[in-house]
């Protein structure tokens, strides 16, 4: 599970280029055509909470700087078609956490799956105000290895929900 930070850095920076020199709206046209957006973006974020591994609560707090280090991949981005008053958008958020520490005679592996997708329909009612309707999938899947002196402890939580998701845009 070793990270390049190099790679990484430069996967961020093209990211962010890409992001501020591009135009968001790649078509345009009017009522009876479809218009097309891309955005992708980057969450600054960190970790900070408590797990329980083993029976025994385990601290967790990670800065960005810290967790930057231990991502495998990122994806995240926002998509929307328009065409008429009606529009779509697709809004994915996924990332794939790895890391490995030693601690004395103890090794800990912890991989977390995260991932955050929202798909809506929307429908212009009115000058400036779109209704918007749509569901969102979120998965939090985390799984720790603690390996060393005996006992050996393996722990696998995942959490799925699906809500639905309405709010007006302005």
């Amino acid at each position: 599970m070793s990270t390049n930070i190099g790679q990484k850095l430069t996967v961020i920076t093209a990211v962010l280029i890409l992001t501020l020199t591009s135009p968001a709206v790649f078509a345009q046209g009017d009522a009876d055509t479809w218009e097309f957006s891309l955005a992708p973006y980057l969450w600054a974020v960190g970790l900070d909470g408590d797990m329980v591994v083993g029976g025994q609560p385990v601290e967790m707090d990670l800065d960005f700087d810290e967790l930057l280090d231990e991502v495998e991949y990122a994806l995240t981005f926002h998509f929307q078609a328009k065409k008429g008053d009606w529009s779509f958008i697709v809004d994915p958020t996924i990332i794939k956490i790895e890391s490995e520490q030693k601690i004395g005679p103890t090794k800990v592996d912890v991989e977390m799956d995260y991932v955050l997708t929202e798909a809506l329909v929307g429908y212009r009612i009115a000058p400036k105000w779109d209704l918007l309707g749509g569901v969102r999938y979120w998965l939090m899947d985390t799984q720790v290895d603690i390996q060393g002196p005996p006992p050996k402890v393996e722990e696998d939580a995942n959490k799925t929900v699906r809500t639905p998701l309405r709010q007006n845009e302005i």
